[in-house]
């Protein structure tokens, strides 16, 4: 219900595109029924049969795997795309006489970001870190050390080609609690910790060294200090305008950040909450994010129910709420479009499902056990 109270929110509240001429489209129940319809059918259907499907095991360790298979290729293209500094599927689309639109060469310290099939470098390392989080607890059903520590270098590689700050965060994020939700998780972060410390220490010394620190934030050098300083702009215009009309938003507000249109001609959202709320105000907001945070306590409830009697799907768990968490972390520095948004509602729906697992094979171990008894005594 939360979810489709928050899509019909966004269809009749939305902030109105700009006409050419100047000024906003005037609103329309078309419109708002064209938002609706798709909001039914890109958010809530994926998650309504996503969170029905997880809830059988081996479904959902297939998914896991297939979303993790496909962001393996998307890594491997990222480097592919950084190394030679060409842009595959924009050179492919202009070549066939449809250039992606969006699609343009981003630099960061002197390299291309890579971007793949996703159209934006920040969208590709969003699913990267996805990927690395569900790669974390499939890795453990590997018997081959190479295997496992290759799919973690494949991920990592991927999202060091896209040279996204909010992205590597989310990774070291996942890596972290992944290592804290399980059980005994002291002696875990400690070698954690530990190995972290060494492939840094090696990444540093290596030749891509002063390039990644170069993007990392706080430690980054001065040549991306406009990055921050846009960001702070957007969050104090957006505050100023959010005070004006807290609840509801304001639909015109892109008429009052005018001063924040940059090079590209547009005015870069990059902070979901903020855009939430110009949008839907606290209301949509608070929607939003009883959705996921409703998602996310569902699947920490099933890890912590799952600890004591079944490893593996504790694990699993684990990996969920890492990823879950991360999501929650990247949305702040980042759009809410393409597959992020896409993915945002495919991993509450895992959360969900997962949690129905998890409580569907707790209630059989009683039954499981009387069973047993009742054999016993009969012998």
């Amino acid at each position: 219900m939360r979810l489709l109270a928050f899509g019909l929110l966004t269809a009749v509240l939305y902030v109105r595109a700009p006409r050419p001429e100047g000024g906003l489209w005037p609103f329309s129940i078309t419109s708002s029924v064209r938002g609706a319809f798709v909001f039914f059918f890109d958010a809530f259907i994926p998650y309504f049969v996503v969170s029905r499907v997880s809830a059988d095991r081996r479904k959902l360790i297939d998914m896991f795997a297939t979303y993790c298979l496909c962001c393996a290729l998307l890594a491997a293209i990222s480097v592919f795309e950084t190394v030679r500094q060409w842009l595959l599927y924009q050179g492919l689309a202009a070549q066939l006489g449809a250039p992606l639109a969006g699609a343009i060469y981003l630099m960061r310290g002197g390299s291309l970001r890579a971007m793949a099939s996703t159209g934006h470098a920040m969208a590709l390392a969003h699913l990267l870190v996805l990927a690395y989080g569900l790669w974390l607890y499939l890795q453990g059903k590997l018997d081959s050390r190479p295997w496992r520590i290759g799919g973690v270098i494949v991920f990592w590689c991927g999202l060091l080609a896209a040279f996204t700050r909010g992205a590597l965060i989310g990774a070291i994020v996942v890596y972290f609690l992944f290592t804290a939700l399980q059980p005994r998780p002291v002696s875990k972060l400690f070698k954690a910790t530990g190995a972290a410390l060494m492939v840094g220490m090696l990444i540093y010394i290596s030749p891509l060294g002063d390039k990644i620190v170069s993007v990392m934030p706080w430690f980054g050098s001065k040549e991306h200090v406009a990055d921050f300083s846009y960001r702070e702009r957007l969050w104090d215009r957006t505050w100023e305008i959010v005070k004006e009309s807290p609840f509801l938003g304001d639909q015109e507000a892109i008429l009052k950040m005018q001063d924040l249109r940059q090079g590209e001609g547009i005015i870069d959202i990059v902070n979901t909450y903020a855009g939430i709320l110009l949008n839907n105000g606290f209301v949509g907001l608070s929607l939003f994010l009883a959705f996921i945070l409703t998602a996310l306590f569902r699947a920490w409830a099933g890890k912590r129910r799952a600890m004591s009697s079944d490893q593996d799907l504790c694990l699993m768990g684990a990996g969920l709420v890492a990823c879950l968490i991360a999501t929650l972390i990247m949305l702040w520095d980042g759009s809410f479009i393409r597959g992020p948004a896409r993915m945002f509602y495919v991993f509450a729906g895992f959360a969900t499902g997962y949690s129905v697992l998890v409580s569907s094979l707790r209630r059989d171990e009683p039954t499981v056990e009387m069973g047993a008894r009742t054999v016993g005594a009969s012998r």
